[in-house]
């Protein structure tokens, strides 16, 4: 089973802007098509390592507060994937 994060937005702008500024943060991230789960937003969502979670709140400030939908931690078997609202 693999643990990942997710941050999701409603501006794809914004989560091309946010996996950018984590790359220059070092942080590993990756933009993925959003979890079917998540019915909002614009398709588009940040995946990062959940050992880095404490790093990717920091990062979480205006403008992206403006346009987030929420920050997940996932779990993947394969054959489906729940989510779980992580606050922050």
């Amino acid at each position: 089973m693999e643990v990942y994060g997710i941050v999701a937005f409603r501006s794809r702008q914004a989560v091309l802007r946010f996996q950018e500024e984590m790359n220059r943060e070092g942080l590993s991230s990756t933009v993925i098509h959003t979890p079917s789960q998540i019915s909002l937003g614009c398709g588009l969502s940040v995946r990062f390592r959940l050992n880095d979670l404490f790093d990717v709140t920091r990062l979480l400030v205006a403008p992206y507060t403006q346009s987030l939908i929420g920050i997940y931690a996932a779990s993947d078997d394969g054959r489906s994937i729940k989510l779980i609202p992580l606050e922050w």
